[in-house]
């Protein structure tokens, strides 16, 4: 039996106050009778739209560790902007233009693109947390938590992310190889952050789980991509066609940086949230996850698999808790 323990209490002391432990599940250790889950199977259409009410009800928290990860890299690329050393923005296609045009530092534009996935991949790692608590009941984790677990488990999520891309790269020789990639790979991230694991095993693990449900999953991926590049697109137009009035013209490099931040506040957001609601939802269904933490609420006894002991991994650093 696990004793209860709050979460900054520390280690937890068995027979004091005669409380058993709930689920410990991502940076949640929820009071049993203040969490409820609202972990259930998923159509793929709601997984995206529950992706974006996510976004909508926790933005504050949302906003937060999207800004502190990608503002400082931003503002780097405005003032490389500013001096003409470099100004492709975040954007591929800017980047490519760029470097056709022969107007700018490659090697600036390349340390601005690795910096910006950092940054992103970052963001990324703390939002898959938010999303962990808020699907089941529990407090969401304060921004500062968030971002040093998303800091710490960062180079596996950056390394499983090279791996995944390198293999849509190589799968791009078959007609249908990046889609299948892209289905295999949806929930690297949430796999690597919320069961602790290495980038490789991250990655089988996910294309494991993505095997089972490979159609909602290939789904979900080019749903949620697809609404994230059109908020994003959105939500940027304005600063881009302010950049475009001649009295406007000196400040460009100013709004092309507010309209990637405003890109970045959207689209990294969105797809960590609907690739985390799949990882949920496919342990829902093929591994029972919400009767296993049903039962662990009621009983206090087994942990739950690949997600119990992640309290003290992610919140207190120590990632031998893990389970899984």
């Amino acid at each position: 039996m696990q004793p209860w323990a709050d979460p900054d209490a520390g280690a937890a002391t068995s027979g004091t106050s005669g409380r058993l432990a709930g689920p410990r599940v991502g940076v949640l250790r929820p009071r049993p009778a203040a969490a409820r889950s609202t972990l259930r199977p998923l159509a793929t259409f709601e997984i995206v739209d529950q992706a974006t009410a996510f976004w909508r009800r926790r933005l504050g928290a949302v906003v937060a560790v999207t800004l502190i990860a990608t503002v400082p890299v931003q503002v780097l690329g405005a003032i490389a902007c500013r001096a003409e050393v470099a100004c492709g923005g975040s954007g591929t296609i800017g980047w490519i233009a760029a470097l056709a045009d022969g107007r700018y530092d490659v090697i600036v534009l390349l340390l601005l693109a690795l910096a910006t996935l950092l940054a992103g991949q970052l963001a990324a790692a703390a939002v898959v947390q938010l999303v962990v608590a808020d699907r089941l009941g529990g407090p969401v984790p304060p921004v500062r938590r968030a971002l040093a677990v998303g800091l710490r488990r960062l180079w596996a999520v950056i390394v499983a992310w090279a791996v995944a891309h390198v293999i849509l790269l190589v799968g791009a020789t078959a007609a249908v190889g990046p889609l299948v990639v892209m289905a295999l790979t949806l929930v690297a991230t949430p796999v690597v952050v919320v069961e602790g694991t290495g980038p490789l095993r991250g990655l089988r693990r996910a294309a494991q789980l993505g095997r089972r449900r490979f159609w909602p999953m290939l789904g979900v991926s080019v749903a949620s991509g697809l609404v994230a590049l059109a908020l994003a697109l959105a939500l940027a137009l304005l600063p881009v066609l302010l950049g475009l009035l001649e009295p406007l013209k000196p400040w460009e490099w100013l709004l092309r940086a507010a309209a990637t931040q405003l890109q970045l506040l959207v689209s990294v957001p969105l797809a960590a949230s609907a690739a985390t609601l799949a990882y949920l939802d496919v342990r829902v269904r093929v591994e029972g996850l919400d009767l296993q933490i049903d039962a662990d609420r009621a009983f206090a006894g087994a942990a739950v698999p690949g997600l119990a002991g992640a309290v003290g991994a992610m919140g207190e650093g120590a990632p031998d808790a893990l389970a899984g």
